[in-house]
């Protein structure tokens, strides 16, 4: 329910919105962590989406799956 919520407000383009939701989640899955970081690539906010991939591996969250690589490499493309 709490990633339908995240999606809604990405394409809603309400990225504050996501952050707080984000913030929110008790236990956080690998599509919250997804989830987050696709928002933040796509606001071409790319060293806040690296440092949450830093967090999610901290966490020990499943390993990345295709979703999370290539979100993070739009972040590291957006860095120039």
């Amino acid at each position: 329910m709490v990633n339908t919520l995240v999606n809604m407000y990405r394409k809603c383009g309400r990225n504050g919105d996501v952050c707080n939701v984000f913030d929110r989640i008790i236990e956080r899955d690998q599509v919250s962590w997804n989830s987050y970081i696709i928002v933040l690539s796509q606001f071409q906010m790319s060293e806040q989406a690296l440092e949450v991939f830093r967090m999610m591996q901290i966490e020990d969250i499943e390993p990345p799956n295709s979703f999370t690589l290539v979100s993070i490499a739009r972040a590291y493309s957006n860095l120039g």
